[in-house]
């Protein structure tokens, strides 16, 4: 190649599933490989639910866009190539497999190796098909439980750690009015906790800050001002920029976007010390709470009111810290991927300071 044009090796091709879904995830993730040193291109199609259509048209628009993929690996535009979500669960690693046997690096971001909703693709066979079919390290997870799970399944030789990308942290926008509400943000699914919700909503009393719960799907919950429906990217944006805290309130997760989301925005967020969150803060954090106390609103009361007393330098170190974490480790993790055309073992990045998980 001649002219300014880097080489396929210093090229990414990002193919964003979920187009609605994963919009700041991929925009994280691009920003992130650019920082890297990368020339990252993306490219997206919309999951039934934000372009319309049946599942059976969006799978379509999938291969589609693989056969573009594909044609690129072969002009050597790119070398490696990044999926953002298994449409077909372990299944897309037959697909990734034709893209590696043209030349590239094809990888595949898992977010939920247990899926926290019905899919498809997650059978013992389609994993049994998925060892046969990739190669180390094609799978790529954002937290140590979530490696822990693919490995009791006999695929941890496929799986790289590595942390969630961030948009770069910028200066946080002078508020409008002082904070004064706690929200859960994000669509509802059965693992929320809504016996604590419950909980903490009766124990609010004047004079405590407001309680609300933002998202699609979720039933009423005692003490907490719910609004049922679909929230906006903007939208969301604001109710994190505007939250005295954000709660993270799972029983069972892999990462937290909104937590993510929450950081860069420069607002603290509460939840579970034995998780991911821990990868965000200090795994001693006060904001975090202990696996002995998860099931007390008491404990998680206390943790919002360490959460408010955070100033704005606190919250600024956490966001860049985070970051810089974040890039590192993808520099890193995309240079074996690329060099000399190489394909080292997988790296796993452990949680910083943070308790193992494995079982």
């Amino acid at each position: 190649m001649t002219g300014s044009r880097r080489s396929a090796a210093d090229s990414v091709a990002v193919l964003n599933t979920l187009g609605g879904t994963l919009e700041h995830y991929t925009e994280a993730l691009r920003r992130t490989l650019e920082r890297s040193g990368a020339e990252v291109e993306v490219s997206a199609v919309f999951e039934p639910s934000a372009g319309g259509g049946s599942a059976g048209r969006w799978l379509y628009r999938y291969l589609v866009e693989l056969a573009k993929l594909a044609s690129g690996v072969v002009r050597r535009r790119y070398s490696l190539v990044v999926v953002t979500w298994p449409v077909l669960g372990f299944l897309d690693l037959l697909p990734l497999a034709v893209l590696r046997l043209l030349g590239a690096t094809p990888v595949v971001v898992f977010h939920d190796p247990e899926p926290l909703v019905r899919a498809v693709g997650y059978s013992s066979s389609a994993r049994r098909l998925g060892r046969i079919l990739a190669k180390d390290g094609e799978i790529v997870v954002h937290s140590a439980a979530a490696y822990d799970v693919l490995a009791a399944q006999g695929l941890g030789s496929l799986v790289t750690v590595l942390p969630h990308p961030l948009l770069p942290a910028a200066e946080p926008p002078a508020a409008a009015a002082p904070r004064t509400t706690v929200r859960v943000l994000g669509q509802y699914k059965p693992d929320r906790d809504l016996e604590l919700l419950r909980a903490i909503g009766a124990r609010s009393s004047d004079g405590a800050p407001a309680l609300e719960i933002w998202g699609r799907g979720w039933p009423e919950v005692e003490g907490w001002a719910v609004h049922d429906g679909y929230v906006s990217e903007s939208r969301l944006d604001e109710l994190i920029g505007t939250s005295l805290a954000v709660l993270i309130p799972y029983r069972r997760f892999y990462q937290s976007g909104i937590a993510l989301r929450a950081v860069e925005s420069f607002r603290p967020f509460v939840g579970p010390q034995e998780s991911s969150l821990a990868d965000l803060y200090d795994v001693q954090s006060p904001l975090l709470v202990p696996i002995a106390d998860i099931e007390d609103p008491e404990a998680w009361m206390r943790a919002v009111n360490e959460a408010c007393a955070l100033d704005a330098e606190e919250l600024r170190a956490i966001a860049s810290d985070a970051s810089a974490r974040s890039i590192a480790a993808w520099t890193q993790w995309r240079r074996t991927r690329t060099i000399d055309g190489r394909e080292d073992p997988p790296i796993v990045t452990p949680s910083r300071k943070r308790p193992s998980t494995a079982a």
